[in-house]
């Protein structure tokens, strides 16, 4: 496998690398070891935006807070166009988590379109769990996650706080 396309003073023996560890390097190892360069995604919360924490190396993927951006089309786009991208290299199980406190019509739509991405990832055969979270006494929130759960085909935990 020639990684750097014959540039110069390119060391491609990757049996090499792999001795000085201990194991041999296969594509696999390749690829677990490229899904933790991924760069986390961390956005903090503001009064009218979630707090976005994804971590692959932490195993965490959360979204949390309040949600009514006054363009959420572009607040969500970093999230959807991180989401494209670990699509392509998840790590073994994808616990993720919703804990929204309140969140307007328009971010229903990209919550959705966030569960459908990840719906798609377990399709392809990675391990997925949906965990969403409401406060107690927060019937709407409850109800939502609900509706959401009956709309995909993921495990899906609705949890009161």
């Amino acid at each position: 496998m020639d990684c750097c396309s014959g540039q110069s003073g390119c060391d491609t023996s990757l049996e090499k690398y792999g001795s000085e560890f201990g194991y041999l390097f296969s594509f696999n190892t390749f690829i677990t070891l490229f899904q933790y360069l991924m760069e986390p995604l961390d956005i903090k919360a503001t009064n009218d935006t979630p707090r976005v924490i994804f971590d692959p190396d932490n195993d965490i993927f959360e979204i949390s807070g309040r949600s009514l951006p006054e363009d959420v089309v572009t607040f969500y786009q970093p999230v959807i166009d991180w989401l494209d991208d670990y699509k392509s290299h998840p790590v073994k199980k994808t616990e993720f988590i919703f804990k929204y406190i309140y969140f307007n019509t328009a971010t229903s739509k990209l919550v959705q379109d966030i569960l459908f991405k990840l719906e798609s990832l377990n399709e392809a055969g990675h391990e997925v769990n949906i965990l969403w979270y409401y406060e107690q006494d927060d019937e709407d929130m409850y109800d939502i996650g609900v509706e959401f759960k009956e709309n995909i085909n993921l495990p899906f935990d609705i949890i009161a706080y």
